[in-house]
C-alpha cells in the first residue's frame, strides 16, 4: 500500500510546471513563517529542497533575518546516517550521498536541541501522517528528536485522506501547503 501511493505522488508531483510549483512553494513557505511555531522556534531545523519539493529558501531566509540558528540534514559516515549541521548562509557545500547539499564541514547539532524541524514527504493526511521515501532517514532523526516541533512542508496536492502508518513513522505536529495549515491532534490518556 505505501509503494503503490509512493508511486502515485511521485507522478503527481511531476504535473505542475514550475511556474505553478514556484508559486505555490512561496505561499507554502510564507505560511509557515507566519506559524506562532516558527515565530517561537530559535533553532530550526530545514531540508534542501529536492526540484519537485516545496523550497525551504525563503524560512531560510526569514529565520536568518530574525536570529535564528538554521540546521540541515548532512551524512554522519562514522554513523551511517543523517545528522544536523549548523548552516550559516554562504557556507561551502558538496553533495551528499543522495546528491543533496550539505556544509562541506559540518558543525553537528544535536537533533533534540531542535525547537522546529521542518521535513519533506511524499505524501500527508490532515492528522499528521507522513510518507516519506522510504529509506527511514527522517524517521530516525525525528525520533532522536524528542519534543521539537516536527512540521511537513507540502503542495496542497500531496494531502491525502489517509497515509499509511507503522509504528516506527513519526507524525507530524503541523502539516502546511500553500492553502492550509493541519494540526495533529493527539488523543490524551486520563
Amino acid at each position: 500500500m505505501k509503494q503503490a501511493l509512493r508511486n502515485e505522488m511521485r507522478r503527481l508531483l511531476r504535473w505542475p510546471d514550475v511556474a505553478v510549483r514556484a508559486a505555490a512553494s512561496r505561499e507554502a513557505q510564507e505560511r509557515l513563517i507566519a506559524q506562532p511555531e516558527f515565530r517561537q522556534a530559535r533553532r530550526v531545523a530545514l531540508y534542501w529542497a529536492l526540484p519537485e519539493e516545496v523550497g525551504t529558501e525563503w524560512i531560510r531566509k526569514a529565520g536568518h533575518e530574525d536570529g535564528r540558528e538554521i540546521a540541515v540534514p548532512a551524512w554522519q559516515p562514522d554513523r551511517g546516517a543523517y545528522g544536523f549541521s549548523l548552516w550559516i548562509e554562504g557556507t561551502p557545500t558538496v553533495a551528499g550521498p543522495l546528491g543533496i547539499p550539505q556544509p562541506a564541514q559540518p558543525v553537528w547539532v544535536a537533533a533534540e536541541t531542535m525547537d522546529l524541524i521542518v521535513v519533506p514527504g511524499l505524501a500527508f493526511d490532515r492528522l499528521g501522517g507522513r510518507l516519506g521515501r522510504g529509506k527511514g532517514f527522517y524517521d530516525r532523526l525525528l525520533a532522536a528528536a524528542g519534543p521539537a516541533c516536527k512540521v511537513g512542508l507540502a503542495f496542497r496536492w500531496q494531502i491525502c485522506d489517509r497515509v499509511p502508518m507503522e509504528p516506527h513513522d513519526i507524525r507530524m505536529d503541523l502539516v502546511v501547503t500553500d492553502d492550509a495549515v493541519y494540526r495533529a491532534v493527539r488523543a490524551t490518556g486520563a
